[in-house]
């Protein structure tokens, strides 16, 4: 844990995380918003308006094969061959940014085991979506055969990789929040109580 502890205190540089957000912002961001040549709606292109199985929650077997079948052949292959190598670097990117940017806003705080803790969850969530893809491409791969283990699989990973996202980015708000409150409101606070 403390290897992984120092890792992020390298990584948490502000020249690095600047990096890694702008890598954010172009790879995470723009293509869930703006039709690039990889991306969700490029690949709602080839779909004809069906969503991405990992960009969906909650799904069933049958959703997922209903969705796949209607796919076609052209968005079955953009989703196994661009999409999800495309996602190998997406959640990686975003992993290491949450969890940098938890190590800088938390570092007074580093010694405590809290902080470890807060670290691990982007790392989390990293994970699951790396076992959420696999499921993915399994699926794709196999159709039409059909594999449910697999599906129940992929949607638990998918739900997994939404709540440690999610907790990961709620934590870098809180710290905002604290840095803010810490660069600007404690000092007022402080000195009103001096005089």
């Amino acid at each position: 844990m403390s290897k992984i502890h120092n890792f992020f205190l390298r990584l948490s540089n502000k020249k690095v995380l600047l990096i890694l957000f702008i890598l954010v912002v172009l790879l995470v961001i723009i293509p869930d918003f703006i039709k690039v040549p990889v991306g969700p709606l490029k690949f709602e292109e080839y779909s004809h308006g069906i969503k991405m199985i990992d960009m969906t929650t909650n799904y069933s077997p049958s959703t997922v094969y209903n969705m796949v079948e209607n796919y076609g052949a052209k968005a079955r292959n953009y989703y196994i061959y661009v999409m999800e190598p495309f996602d190998v670097l997406v959640p990686a990117i975003m992993g290491l940014f949450l969890a940098g940017t938890i190590t800088l806003l938390f570092k007074k705080a580093n010694k405590h085991k809290l902080v470890l803790l807060l670290q691990v969850i982007p790392l989390l969530g990293w994970v699951f979506d790396y076992l959420e893809n696999i499921g993915v491409i399994t699926i794709l791969v196999n159709y039409p055969h059909k594999l449910i283990t697999v599906v129940k699989a992929a949607n638990l990973f998918t739900t997994a990789k939404g709540i440690f996202d999610t907790a990961g980015i709620c934590i870098v708000c809180i710290g905002l929040i604290l840095w803010v409150y810490d660069k600007t409101l404690r000092p007022r606070h402080q000195n009103k109580t001096v005089t």
